[in-house]
């Protein structure tokens, strides 16, 4: 299925509770290999980033969203095809927003909050990969990333953004009135997950409910529907203080709030 998620109309500062979606795509032909953006934020683990736009001058741009804390911070891409670190860029210069291969590190100099990384592969002004940090908010966290993975878009990860203190949100959608299952991966690689307590009722894990078990199995998704529509949005938040996660169209949940 493909990934739904809403447009925003500008990608600058965001405050207050609104918040930005990339409009992320499945592709015909999905990428095997992500870049991953690592630095310090992350203590140098992999986030990964997710392939969302296409065009003739910047090439494929691919997005993830980020969390950093307050501090001197540095990042670097990993393109390995297993994030091994054996082809990776960084930045000799960082006034041009180009990359240079295995380059030194790139500072992040702009303060707490959270950010869409974005690396395109190819650059409108230089003929080699590009990157660009945009702030969409100055919310906390307790974790840096945050990913779906549904069985709705082919267990692929859809980055979260986070759209409150602590509180992550995304949107997939699907066809109505069917049963599906999703986890919560942290980094976009499977090392750290959250999901329901192995031989639990999957019934008390269906669209609401604490995914309290770490990489526990699969929790459940519903896309329940009575509009007579093809296809199904729902948006999904995740409060990472608790583990609570819920589909808030149809609760009055606080984490919906």
């Amino acid at each position: 299925m493909k990934i739904s998620a809403l447009l925003a109309a500008a990608l600058l500062t965001v405050t207050g509770t609104a918040h930005a979606y990339e409009a992320f795509q499945t592709f015909s032909v999905y990428y095997p290999s992500t870049p991953w953006a690592r630095g310090t934020m992350n203590n140098w683990g992999k986030m990964a980033l997710v392939a969302a736009t296409s065009y003739k001058y910047t090439g494929v741009s691919f997005v993830g969203y980020v969390n950093v804390q307050a501090g001197s911070q540095q990042l670097k891409f990993d393109v390995s095809t297993n994030g091994d670190w054996s082809t990776s860029y960084g930045d000799a210069g960082p006034a041009d927003n180009c990359l240079d291969l295995n380059g030194p590190n790139i500072p992040f100099t702009q303060g707490a909050g959270t950010y869409e990384v974005r690396y395109s592969s190819a650059g409108y002004t230089c003929n080699r990969p590009t990157y660009q940090f945009t702030k969409l908010n100055s919310f906390v966290a307790n974790v840096r990333s945050l990913y779906l993975r549904t069985s709705f878009n082919e267990w692929k990860p859809l980055p979260m953004l986070l759209v409150k203190n602590n509180v992550w949100e995304a949107e997939v959608s699907g066809a109505p009135n069917t049963p599906g299952t999703m986890k919560f991966d942290k980094f976009g690689d499977w090392t750290s997950s959250f999901g329901r307590p192995v031989g639990s009722d999957i019934r008390s894990y269906t669209n609401v409910g604490y995914a309290s078990a770490a990489n526990g199995t699969n929790l459940g998704l519903n896309m329940a529907d009575a509009t007579g529509a093809a296809i199904v949005t729902v948006k999904l938040r995740f409060d990472d203080r608790t583990n609570e996660f819920a589909i808030c169209r149809d609760t009055v949940r606080t984490i919906c709030k």
